[in-house]
This record gives structure tokens, sequence and C-alpha cells, in this order.
């Protein structure tokens, strides 16, 4: 009950805050909105508690992203143990109200995506009164080259393109989240501007090309890649999107590719549209994060590495779902290598090499659509995933 009085007094807070943003002369200036996503596991069927865990686990990830703009990751984890018990585990001290941008169930899982508004002038306080405050340096300049597909039929849209397009939300939502964390995103503008000439009709330019583009806009770094829209389903009357990105962090003078990450999201609405714009806003939000984390190293390392994921597949008896499931699961973006460990009358064990965890990889799949029958996940852990197979009649 306690909780629930405090998250509902911070409603109200937020609401009248974002009403009347002007009350008060330093507020503006000390309250800062912050995007983040929290997800927990559905026990016992009770969605409300695990709604409420998501959300307490959104504002967590408000401040640690607030933290990243005030100390490096160097000083985060030399003082992780003091952060975590007088930051982390104390988040309502410096959280001034939210709001519920999306939400859903997905699985055994229940996501939100929420808008803190953090103080900063208590985090501030807070982290020198510890002596871990350390203000970060100057960032580099980065050029956004993220495309956008709508449907897995339709042609992908980019800015560098000969059309003129508008409202990427990704690159728009990214474009966000860097800005945020001080870094220079470059202004690229559109149309027949002979800058573009190289790169004008891939959706993927050479290196070359890119090294071409990246040289006139004075862009350290370029940014590429695809955000793809799966079909859309129906459940419960709502609409719901799901889809997948996989962008490159590329340093065009090099010739080198720094780093990868995969995101895939899931947003439910009653209008397609809306959904489809919450996912693709959750791709980009989640991608900054990685991002961030590469230009911070010296992006010198994958943000993800490779993990050997096993998945228990039931009902591997219906041998050609099988063996369509299997080459789909080979597809999918992120799986390096895929070997059978194990073979049962009704029961396969696979093992994935995968760029990323299991959760990330069963919402991969859970994007896919299977032709004559369907795929449900029934329990994600830290190593490995259990599935279904299940013939449609």
């Amino acid at each position: 009950m306690k909780t629930v009085g405090f998250c509902s007094i911070c409603v109200l807070f937020f609401g009248i805050l974002l009403a009347h943003p002007c009350a008060g002369a330093d507020a503006p200036s000390e309250i800062k909105l912050v995007d983040s996503i929290g997800t927990a596991r559905i026990q016992g069927g009770n969605l409300a508690e695990s709604r409420e865990a998501a959300i307490q686990i959104a504002l967590m990830a408000a401040i640690d992203r607030l933290i990243s703009d005030i100390i490096s990751s160097d000083a985060t984890i030399a003082s992780f143990q003091t952060l975590n018990e007088n930051l982390f585990s104390k988040s309502h001290q410096f959280i001034q109200g939210y709001r519920v941008l999306t939400e859903g169930r997905s699985g055994d899982y229940y996501r939100v995506m929420i808008q803190a508004g953090v103080s900063v002038a208590t985090l501030q306080k807070q982290l020198a009164d510890m002596g871990v405050t350390e203000i970060l340096k100057s960032r580099p300049s980065i050029l956004l080259m993220i495309a956008e597909q709508s449907s897995p039929q339709s042609s992908p849209v980019f800015w560098w393109g000969d059309s003129v397009v508008d409202n990427l939300v990704v690159e728009e939502t990214l474009s966000t989240g860097l800005s945020e964390k001080g870094f220079l995103i470059v202004t690229h503008g559109q149309g027949p501007d002979p800058v573009f000439a190289s790169v004008r009709q891939s959706v993927e330019p050479s290196l070359s090309a890119l090294a071409d583009v990246s040289a006139s806009l004075n862009a350290e770094y370029i940014i590429l890649g695809k955000a793809i829209a799966q079909p859309v389903t129906i459940e419960s009357g709502m609409v719901v999107s799901k889809g997948l990105l996989k962008i490159r962090l590329i340093r065009p003078k090099t010739g080198k590719e720094m780093g990868t990450s995969v995101q895939t999201a899931t947003a439910t609405h009653s209008d397609e549209t809306i959904a489809r714009e919450q996912m693709f806003r959750m791709l980009g939000q989640q991608a900054a994060g990685d991002m961030v984390q590469l230009l911070k190293s010296g992006a010198n390392q994958p943000s993800k590495m490779f993990s050997m994921i096993d998945i228990t597949v039931e009902g591997a008896s219906h041998f050609k779902y099988y063996a369509t499931f299997r080459k789909t699961l080979n597809s999918v973006t992120g799986v390096k290598t895929l070997v059978v460990k194990e073979m049962k009358p009704d029961v396969a064990i696979l093992g994935a090499d995968f760029q990323g965890t299991p959760q990330q990889l069963a919402d991969a799949l859970m994007t896919k659509v299977f032709d004559g029958f369907s795929v449900s996940v029934r329990e994600i852990s830290a190593t490995g995933i259990l599935l279904t197979i299940t013939p449609k009649l």
C-alpha cells in the first residue's frame, strides 16, 4: 500500500508539473524528463503486481540513465556498491513523478515504458556528497542513417534516398537519446544534395561512400541500420506491433565497424499506426543505450557478446514444422551458429550462438509468422528458452 500511495502522489504531482511547466522559478531546470523501460515476470497471473514491479524497475532505470550523464562508466563501476545503497535502492528521493507512455504483456513478462521526472539537483547533490561526481567530457559528432520498413513486404524508406522522407521515428528517438548524453548529432538535410549522390541508391552504402559523406558533413561516426515492423496481430481487440532493429556503429575514417546493436520491441494500441510508432520509439530508445556505451568505452567493443542459448523445442515430432522452425531460427538476426544438442521422441534441444540475451532471442522469434503452425514461448531463463510447436487446426 505504501508503494501504491507514493506512485499515486507522483502521478498527481507529475500531472501538475506538466500542466504548469513554469510553476516555480527553478522547476524547469531542476526536473529532467527521462524515458525508460521496465520488464517484470508475471507471477501467479497477477498482472497488477507485475505492472507495479515493472514500473519500479523503469524508475530505477531512469535514475541510472541520468547518472550516466553525470559520471563516467569507470566511476560507476568503482562506486557501484555505494550507488546501489544510496541511489538505486532509494529512487523515491529523486523521482518527482512519472507517466506511463505504453505498456503490455509479452508472454510471461509485463513491460512498461515510462517518462519520469527526475530531480537533477537532488541527484547531483547526493553524488557530490558521496564523492563520486565527475562531469563527462565532450562527445564526438555522429551521423544517423536509419532506414525504416513498415512491413516485411514494403520497401524501406530513408532520408538519403531520392524521395524526401519525414518522421523517421527510430532515428528521431535515437537522436534524442544521444543528444541527451552530450553527443553532437550531425544535421544531414535531404533532397538532391550532391554530397549524397554516392549513397542515394542503397539502404546500406559501402564504406568508401560513407567515408565521403562523413568527410563532407564532419561526422566522426556513422550509425547505420534498418528497423523492420512485422505483420501486426490482434489480441483482445488490440493491435500488437512487433519489430526488429539492427544498427552498426562505423568510424568511416578508418573503415572500421566498432560494434552492433540488435533490438526487438512490442507495442499494443487500438490504432495500428500508433502501435507501430510506439514500437519504433522503443527500438530507438533501447538502441540509444547500446550506442552510448559503445561510444563511452571508445567504441572498441561490441555492446553484446555472443553466448550459447539452449532452446528446448517441444512438438519436434511434427518434423515438417520443426524443420521450418529451425530454418527460421537460423535466419534470426544475431544468430551466428545453430547446433542440435539432443533429440528425444518429441523434444529437441538446440544450441544457438546468439548476440544477445534469451529474452531478446525469444522476442525476435515471436515476430516471425509461421505457416501451418504456431510457436509459443513457455519459459525463459538466464541461459535458455522453452517453447512449443503447435499445428494450426
